[in-house]
């Protein structure tokens, strides 16, 4: 049983698609990061105009941006 913290029982995966709304006139990135514990299932969703990597657009941009300024 994976305990509160426990990182080596998680599963974190990562992804990408394309996607364009009626009311956009360009094509975007969505970024999909999915993870499963034994707390439960995951997903959250980033949609952006950068280009780079899904895991590192959402561990090195988003995530980072996200963090309180200390």
């Amino acid at each position: 049983m994976a305990r509160i913290g426990d990182e080596r029982r998680k599963a974190r995966r990562y992804g990408e698609l394309r996607y364009t709304a009626k009311t956009w006139n360009v094509e975007r990135q969505v970024i999909a990061r999915v993870e499963a514990s034994a707390q439960g299932n995951d997903s959250r969703f980033i949609v952006t105009n950068l280009t780079g990597a899904p895991r590192w657009l959402y561990e090195e941009v988003y995530a980072l941006a996200a963090r309180p300024k200390t």
